[in-house]
């Protein structure tokens, strides 16, 4: 039998799945760009995310942190297009392992900008 371990993070906290606080409660709009533009450019470098997926997936991406990026963020826009991005992306990780742990963390950063936002 496999032997799971999980990790939960305080409330409020997004860990990046190689252990790196990316989020935390007392972030903000322009954080959630940032970090939206480092995911970008994963996604970009990504080989294994066929290219009209991959063209797809930053479109949607380049949107959540255009509106991140916004005077007055619309945090359910900016949920939304992340969890847009992260779905296209977990569509090619059934194939590529190197996927999954972008999925779960754009799937983490949705729910902490749907909560925290």
């Amino acid at each position: 039998m496999p032997f799971h371990q999980t990790y939960n993070a305080p409330v409020g906290q997004v860990i990046n799945n190689d252990g790196t606080l990316i989020l935390n409660e007392s972030s903000k709009a322009p954080d959630v760009a940032r970090v939206l533009a480092q995911q970008r450019e994963l996604i970009e470098q990504n080989k294994n995310l066929a290219e009209p997926l991959r063209k797809e997936a930053v479109e949607k991406i380049k949107a959540a942190i255009a509106e991140a990026n916004k005077p007055e963020p619309d945090k359910a826009k900016v949920t939304e297009y992340v969890n847009d991005t992260a779905k296209i992306v977990e569509g090619a990780s059934k194939t590529a392992s190197s996927l999954v742990s972008l999925v779960e963390t754009l799937f983490k950063i949705g729910k902490w900008v749907a909560a925290f936002l």
